[in-house]
Order: structure tokens, then C-alpha cells, then sequence
């Protein structure tokens, strides 16, 4: 047996790679690769537990706070993942002692991961000590690619929504290009948070999308909706067989574009192998919350299950950290109002 925590670079990348491609393919999701974490944080690392031909791997990124510092899987999801379902829960079991050893040698007060919907039941719970559970509830649309599954599980309404922004001219078109359709994306995505108010954390600047293009070349699309020559809506899909994924998304307000972004994306996973298409989830965790509706509509009968932990381990320092932020339904509590890294800095 042998546990070790990687770097993200060098070497350690090659061996961290070595570990995601060992994954069963269901099992495998971008969020576990190094160039993913590299796109979206500062320093991040992978621990790993290996024995014989069986292993754990957890990738995450910790930060200097409050006297210690606090570790978070990179955005998206995360959390312990594994190549094997036999004997997993010894492997487990192993792989919590060994990383409560390094928590503690490292100073980490307080850890936040969010499991994967695909992976979390099948598992990563099985992974996680019972002591630590239960987690706390959210849910994500997850969208089936396949043209007639597509179609039966759109709402009538968010059809009638499709085929009007097509009458109306409005057309979409792909690019994996950093040049100007990512630009048009910033601006527009830009736009779009400042219109919604939105949370200094989801604020990015265009050196942050420009990196995670960069790093997650071959596996990430810009998909633009024009209208009347002029880009009206825009996203970002990510690429990793069996699923993709709808990361980020900007709109000026025209009525169907979005939907037509949706309805292409769906098509770009299907043409790349993917079976589904996770939309995500809603801005807050209440099941009636308009986003998580709205994406519900090209998925009726499909949502999935997302399982966030969040484990205090250090009492003293976390209650010190938090005084003045009672009420806040953000953890770590201090850290409600921040951007995610130091790449998101740039957009006012």
C-alpha cells in the first residue's frame, strides 16, 4: 500500500493522468483530470491510495485561512474516486485514515466537496465513512442525448419556444477558438452577471476563460447563438465521454436563444459519444428554485441527486473564522462573498 498527495505539473501530472486513465470509463469525469484542476486552481493536488492493482484518488486545492487553511474539490464536483468495487469500503476506510493524517499535518480546518451525481450513490458514499453522513441535498438536470430521448423529455411549452427562435432567425455556431468568439463570450457573459446581480464568486474575467481554454483543449466548445448577425446568447460545453457538460452561460434576453444554445449542445455531446448532457442545477438548493425549472423543461423526468460534504476539522479556529457570519448558508461562511481563485479577478 502506498498513499502519496501529487502536484499538478511535471511528473506528478503524468502520474495524476496515469491514475484518471485507469478509471473505468463510466467512472471517468474531466473534473478528475489534471488539466482541469490546473484551469481552475491555484496549486491543486491529488491524493492517492494505492494497493496492488486497486486505488483511491481525490483531486482537490487548499488555501491559507484563518490560522490554517480549508481544502475544496476544484470547482464542479469532486470528492474520493476509485477504479475498483471490490473491497472498496476497506479501501476507503484506508484512505480516510491516510488522508486525516495529512489534514492534520497540513492545518486544514474545514473541507467542502460535492460528489458527483453519475458516481456519488454507486461509490463515492461507499468511499466516505459513515460517521460523515448524511450529505447535504441538491440537484442537477441531467439531459439524455440520444435524439428521440431528447425529444420526449422536452416540455411541449419549451418546444413551442424552440421552434419559434428558429422562425425568428435566430442560429447557432461553434467554436474552439480563443480569439473572438471567446471575447464575445466574456463581454456577454460579463453582462449577463451584472444584469442578475450575481455573487462576486461567479464573476469571471477573460484571462480565466482564456486558461481553461487553453487547458482543456480538444475537450471544450464555445456555442453562440446569433440573431440578425449579432450574438444574442453564448455558453460553454465541456467534453468527457460518457457526459458533457453546460458550464457557463451568457444571454442579452432575446426569448429562445438559450434554448437553441441547449438544443446544440445537446447535439455536439451526442456527435462526441456522450450520453448525457448535465445542465446543472439551480442558484439555490430549493426544488422550486426558476433556474433548476427552466432547465427541467428539456429534461421532465430526469433530474439526479448532488451530494455536498462539509466536515469541520478544526472546532476552535473554524467558530473563530465564522463569528460575525452567523446566517450565512455558505461554507466556509467567511468566504460567501469572495470569487472562486485569483483568475476571476478582472470583471467589476
Amino acid at each position: 500500500m502506498s498513499f502519496q498527495v501529487l502536484g499538478s505539473d511535471g511528473i506528478d501530472s503524468l502520474r495524476w493522468q496515469s491514475f484518471y486513465d485507469r478509471l473505468p470509463v463510466f467512472f471517468r469525469s474531466i473534473h478528475f483530470s489534471p488539466a482541469y484542476a490546473r484551469a481552475y486552481a491555484a496549486l491543486p493536488r491529488c491524493a492517492v491510495l494505492e494497493r496492488k492493482d486497486s486505488f483511491v484518488m481525490q483531486p482537490f486545492w487548499t488555501r491559507p485561512d484563518a490560522g490554517g487553511s480549508t481544502m475544496e474539490n476544484v470547482y464542479g464536483y469532486g470528492g474520493p474516486i476509485t477504479n475498483t468495487l471490490l473491497g472498496v469500503s476497506d479501501l476507503g476506510i484506508e484512505f480516510e485514515q491516510c488522508m486525516n493524517a495529512w489534514r492534520a499535518e497540513a492545518g486544514i480546518i474545514c473541507e467542502r466537496m460535492v460528489l458527483h451525481p453519475r458516481l456519488a450513490v454507486q461509490v463515492q458514499t461507499t468511499l466516505l465513512p459513515p460517521a460523515v453522513l448524511p450529505l447535504i441535498r441538491k440537484e442537477v438536470v441531467i439531459v439524455r442525448t440520444e435524439a428521440e430521448a431528447f425529444r420526449a423529455g422536452v416540455t411541449q411549452k419549451r418546444r413551442s419556444a424552440i421552434e419559434k427562435a428558429v422562425r425568428d432567425g435566430i442560429s447557432t455556431k461553434r467554436s474552439t477558438s480563443r480569439a473572438q468568439p471567446l471575447s464575445r463570450f466574456v463581454a456577454l457573459y460579463g453582462q449577463t452577471m451584472r444584469r442578475v446581480n450575481a455573487a462576486p464568486r461567479w464573476k469571471y474575467s477573460h484571462p480565466f476563460f482564456d486558461k481553461i481554454m487553453a487547458e482543456l483543449k480538444g475537450q471544450i466548445c464555445v456555442i453562440e447563438a446569433f440573431k440578425d448577425n449579432v450574438v444574442v446568447s453564448a455558453a460553454i460545453v465541456l467534453i468527457s465521454p460518457p457526459q458533457a457538460y453546460y458550464q457557463y452561460a451568457g444571454n442579452s434576453g432575446v426569448s429562445g436563444a438559450s434554448d437553441l444554445l441547449i438544443v446544440d449542445a445537446v447535439r455536439l455531446a451526442a456527435e462526441c459519444g456522450c450520453d448525457t448532457l448535465d445542465l446543472g442545477g439551480g442558484v439555490t438548493t430549493a426544488a422550486d428554485d426558476p433556474v433548476l425549472f427552466y432547465k427541467a423543461t428539456f429534461s421532465k423526468d430526469c433530474r439526479a441527486d448532488v451530494y455536498v460534504l462539509e466536515r469541520v476539522y478544526d472546532q476552535h479556529k473554524f467558530d473563530e473564522a465564522s463569528k460575525g457570519f452567523e446566517g450565512i448558508g455558505y461554507f466556509p461562511p467567511w468566504r460567501a462573498g469572495e470569487q472562486v481563485n485569483a483568475a476571476t479577478q478582472g470583471v467589476e
